[in-house]
């Protein structure tokens, strides 16, 4: 669970239990455009500035999703070990240190 900004203020709940009945693959743009108009497009700005791979960018996606490195490694058919790497790489090219640090940094809450 996570939330987000709602248009008139309030805060958005995001269960990502819900996401996985619709698709065992939402990414968060697509998440975001639901959520609030504008919020994707800072997140493709962010992690474009920051010089994300595309690797990258969908290992940061589904961090942001709520995945566990485990969870992650299974949905893009890789090891938790490389998850591992490139979450680290993504958290030195974003400046943070961790999952928390990730959401605010890329999606502008």
């Amino acid at each position: 669970v996570f939330f987000l900004p709602a248009k008139g203020g309030g805060k958005l709940e995001v269960r990502l239990a819900a996401l996985r009945v619709e698709s065992s693959r939402v990414g968060v743009v697509s998440l975001l455009r639901r959520c609030q108009e504008g919020s994707a497009d800072y997140f493709a700005a962010a992690a474009s500035s920051a010089g994300l791979t595309p690797r990258e960018r969908e290992v940061a996606e589904l961090v942001l999703l709520g995945l566990s490195n485990n969870e992650a490694a299974r949905e893009l058919g890789i090891r938790a070990q490389t998850v591992r790497v490139h979450l680290t790489r993504v958290y030195r090219k974003v400046g943070v240190a961790d999952r928390q640090g990730l959401r605010l940094r890329l999606l502008g809450l």
